[in-house]
C-alpha cells in the first residue's frame, strides 16, 4: 500500500515538475520554435487568471511589447514570421 502511494506521488511530481520546466523553457522561444505554442498558452492562462482589470491591461501591454520584440528579432535575422 505504501509503495503504491509513493509511486503515485513520484509520478505526479515528475509530471507536474516536468510541465513547469517545459513552460519555463518555452518563455524564451520564438515564433518558429516548437515550444512557442506552450509560451502563448501559458501567457493566455496567466491573463485569464488575472482578476484585476488594471493588472490585466498591464500584462496585455507587456505581451504586446514582447510580440513586437520577437518580430523585430526575426526580421533582423532575416527570418519570416509564420
Amino acid at each position: 500500500m505504501l509503495s503504491a502511494i509513493g509511486t503515485l506521488l513520484l509520478v505526479l511530481s515528475l509530471a507536474l515538475g516536468g510541465g513547469g520546466i517545459t513552460v519555463a523553457a518555452a518563455q524564451s522561444s520564438m515564433p518558429d520554435d516548437p515550444l512557442y505554442s506552450v509560451k502563448t498558452w501559458s501567457e493566455a492562462l496567466r491573463a485569464s487568471l488575472t482578476e484585476n482589470e488594471q493588472a490585466r491591461l498591464q500584462l496585455a501591454l507587456m505581451l504586446f511589447n514582447r510580440r513586437a520584440e520577437e518580430l523585430q528579432s526575426m526580421f533582423q535575422g532575416e527570418l519570416t514570421p509564420p
